[in-house]
Formats: structure tokens, C-alpha cells, sequence
């Protein structure tokens, strides 16, 4: 795979920023985070809010929203922290946190790379029992494998 391809995979993108508006908001919320968008964008990006999309969290017991760029954007990750720091301290957001996502190489593993066999189980040292298998040791009465369920309550 190219450099530049792996670069890209690795780097995580940024899917949204949710924050939590103040249940005390006059109003209607998903406004007030659009307007914290506007200023946050203005003060951090010099960007213009055009094409951000604001969407209110279903099943939340609380004004929360998802703030996503502009269709086909990515925003970087130091862009994405310094916005949601940015909105953080908006007056009536009591929260911000970004969303990221990583993006995994899905390419097949070459056979040549793959083990042949698996790993052999290394040999306990001298003095010690293995571990390798659920058997226990021979120094362990076998009256008391069951002590660790008996002290749980």
C-alpha cells in the first residue's frame, strides 16, 4: 500500500461534535446551537456556517445535537478539538465532545505473512507448573478449587 494511503487510513475523521444545549434556554435550542456554531466557526476557522448540518440526538433526555460538516468535507482532528473547544465555551452549551472515526486497511494478508502453524506452547520453567491447560497444579488441593466462588457474595 502507498504512504499516502496509509496516512489516510490511519488518520481518524472527524463524524460530528455533539453538545448539550442548557435546559434553561430561552426558546428553540436547535437555534441557539446554530448561532454558537456561526460564532464558534467565525472565531476558530474564519468558515462561514453554510452546509453544517445541526441534528437534535433522538432518545436523549436532554437538549443534545450533532453538529456534522458540510456534505463530502472532512474535518481534521486539530480543526475538530479546537471547535469543539470553541463551542464548549458558548454561553447555554453545558457540553461538546467530537466523534471520531478510523478507517481500518481491509486489505487480505498475504499467505506468505500468515504462520504456517500455530505457536508451540513454551515449556514451564524449572520449579514452576504450566499454565498451557486447565488442569491444576499438583500442589493444589483439589478440595479448595472451588475457595474464590465461596468468598464472593
Amino acid at each position: 500500500m502507498p504512504e499516502q494511503n496509509a496516512n489516510i487510513l490511519a488518520e481518524p475523521i472527524c463524524e460530528a461534535i455533539t453538545v448539550v444545549v442548557s435546559t434553561r434556554v430561552g426558546g428553540d435550542p436547535g437555534r441557539v446551537v446554530r448561532r454558537r456554531l456561526a460564532t464558534a466557526l467565525r472565531l476558530t476557522l474564519g468558515r462561514p456556517v453554510t452546509g453544517w448540518h445541526v441534528r437534535r440526538v433522538r432518545g436523549s433526555d436532554q437538549p443534545e445535537y450533532d453538529i456534522t460538516p458540510p456534505d463530502g468535507e472532512h474535518l481534521p482532528v486539530a480543526d475538530a478539538w479546537d471547535l469543539t473547544y470553541m463551542l464548549a465555551e458558548q454561553p447555554d452549551i453545558v457540553y461538546a465532545e467530537p466523534s471520531f472515526r478510523v478507517l481500518q486497511d481491509a486489505e487480505a494478508v498475504p499467505a506468505e505473512t500468515l504462520p504456517a502453524a500455530p505457536a508451540a506452547q513454551p515449556a514451564a520453567l524449572p520449579g514452576f507448573d504450566s499454565c498451557a491447560d486447565d488442569t491444576p497444579p499438583a500442589s493444589v488441593d483439589p478440595n479448595q478449587l472451588d475457595w474464590a466462588p465461596r468468598l464472593v457474595d
